[in-house]
């Protein structure tokens, strides 16, 4: 976790600086470069700041608050519409982020958010290589460095291993990643070592949730679910990660998904992508497999959860011995941080003043609590007495609960009746054909500080390439 020299910077003061054309052009201590990409509600740009006479590049993503405040979306809980809506998850994945630190997740570095400001500026860990593959939606091929070819064995075996260390210091930080997939494994500069993006659905357990730590809803891309997490009960998310990455590995091997990877296995729908992740064998295209390899997919994509390879077993695996000699000993170390209550508060420091209305909601939420609590006793007691009022209690509906539930130093909730993914959801929109899997085109081609076109060679603008 973030502490000391490493901890995120909070800013409340934006100074912009923009062009003729409102193109910003600096943004506090930091100028503004090229356009490195752009998706549905952000934008990335690259950035470098100097101090000392030390000039540092960054990847600057700027996001509209009110804009992303309108994108709603509403899922089904218990036959109920939930609200929720974009910056929610925005929120919850700065929160988060805030407290890693790992050789191999990706860093923040800075939050600029001005409550006089439409715009929030996040001041991102620069990672060039790129995602470690691209998916060609014509092909339903994945392609490594834009060719149609798989990974080489190597890359796989640092690329799996790299990723289960930062799952490792994740899951001991009691976070579950919920969206293991290439797109979200970026390669570091040098292309030597590779780093875990994107916690935009993450889950962070605190104490006081169920100490078994499972989840209900389902959460990140269809094909990279595990079976036991499309049946619509309780799962161990955790495990969910691991077969995520099993998957991820025979991607980059064989280019091609282990299950509903076939047309018409995707035109189906959710519905149909689930069903085939239970019901069909794992299959591998070739037979010239190293028995190794062979036995680590096997193990990572095991039906049965409680017999799946668990990921200290994943990073002692032989198949996985040489990526081990080349890996520093600080991404080899877990480190867990307790949090007493000065940390919690510290957590919830605002950036703005929506944050802090949160803080403000979430003290009254556990007042109200102890209010519901004191009626209940009383209604009890003139139940006793033969007094028989219908008494206050708790609603039991997961929309309900999602403002009663104690909450972490990590996951900002939202007012009764919205969410954002957490615990009780159920997954929506089931029968909604996929853009199997989505393609994210974080590769930065060029570095200089001159505009560049964000539009790729066939005409389309590039998504979002950065960092989160």
């Amino acid at each position: 976790m973030a502490d000391g020299a490493d901890a995120v910077k909070e800013t409340d003061v934006a100074q912009v600086q923009e062009d003729d054309d409102g193109v910003p052009s600096q943004v506090n201590d930091y100028k503004i470069g090229a356009l490195l990409g752009e998706g549905a509600y952000s934008k990335v740009y690259l950035c470098q700041k100097t101090e000392n006479m030390l000039v540092t590049k960054y990847a600057l993503k700027i996001l509209n608050k009110s804009f992303l405040k309108r994108k709603r979306e509403i899922k089904m809980v218990n036959g109920r519409p939930v609200h929720s809506n974009a910056f929610n998850k925005v929120v919850k994945e700065i929160a988060i982020m805030k407290k890693l630190r790992h050789p191999n997740l990706t860093k923040l570095h800075e939050v600029i958010d001005d409550a006089e400001h439409d715009k929030m500026y996040l001041v991102l860990e620069l990672v060039t290589g790129g995602q470690v593959m691209d998916w060609d939606a014509d092909a339903l091929l994945y392609n490594y460095l834009g060719e149609p070819n798989p990974a080489p064995t190597s890359v796989v075996q640092q690329c799996v291993l790299d990723t289960a260390l930062a799952l490792e210091y994740l899951h001991a930080n009691q976070i579950c990643h919920r969206d293991i997939k290439p797109e979200n494994v970026l390669m570091t500069n040098e292309k030597t070592h590779y780093k875990l993006s994107d916690f935009g659905v993450a889950h962070m357990f605190n104490e006081e949730e169920d100490s078994s730590k499972q989840l209900k809803n389902t959460e990140g891309t269809y094909h990279y679910l595990a079976p036991e997490s499309t049946v619509g009960q309780a799962y161990d998310p955790f495990k969910v990660d691991v077969w995520a990455l099993g998957v991820t590995a025979y991607a980059m091997l064989f280019r091609r998904l282990p299950f509903a990877g076939l047309p018409e296995q995707i035109s189906g729908g959710a519905l149909s992508i689930m069903q085939c992740i239970r019901d069909d064998p794992l299959e591998f295209p070739s037979s010239d497999v190293d028995p190794e390899c062979l036995n680590m997919l096997e193990r990572l994509l095991d039906k049965n959860p409680d017999t799946r390879l668990t990921l200290k077993q994943l990073v002692e695996h032989p198949w996985l011995a040489a990526a081990r000699t080349g890996v520093a000993e600080e991404a080899m170390r877990v480190s867990v941080v307790s949090v007493d209550e000065q940390d919690i508060n510290l957590a919830f420091t605002p950036v703005n003043n929506l944050l802090l209305m949160v803080k403000i909601k979430m003290k009254f939420s556990q007042k109200l609590r102890g209010i519901r609590h004191a009626i209940n006793e009383r209604n009890e007691a003139r139940n006793s007495l033969g007094d028989m009022p219908s008494p206050v209690r708790e609603s039991t509906s997961p929309a309900a609960s999602t403002v009663q539930l104690p909450m972490s130093d990590l996951t900002l909730d939202e007012p009764e009746g919205e969410t954002h993914g957490d615990d009780d959801n159920q997954h929506g929109d089931v029968n909604q054909v996929p853009r199997s899997p989505p393609k994210r085109d974080r590769s930065i081609e060029d570095t200089s500080f001159q505009r560049q076109s964000s539009k790729t060679v066939d005409g389309k603008k590039k998504k979002d390439c950065c960092i989160m």
